[in-house]
């Protein structure tokens, strides 16, 4: 799993690739938090477009960023994600 930062001006982009599962669903939340804190205000938006599987452990990790950001948004998800 990689987790990085992304350019785009007035949104937060934030590229997810590898693997998100229950080894390292934890981890995931914490990085994409912390990105989230040094940007506050910002809209967020994960990129998906490198990701390859995502668990339920994952999933709760984007629900609950849903739950508290409801104008977050997931661009390229693939079929398999």
């Amino acid at each position: 799993m990689e987790i990085k930062r992304g350019n785009s001006g007035e949104e937060l982009v934030i590229c997810l690739s590898g693997r998100i599962s229950g080894d390292n669903s934890d981890e995931a939340q914490c990085l994409i938090y912390g990105l989230r804190e040094s940007e506050p205000g910002k809209r967020m938006v994960l990129d998906l477009n490198e990701l390859s599987y995502i668990s339920s452990a994952g999933l709760r990790v984007l629900m609950k960023l849903y739950k508290e950001d409801k104008k977050l948004t997931l661009i390229n998800v693939s079929e398999e994600v």
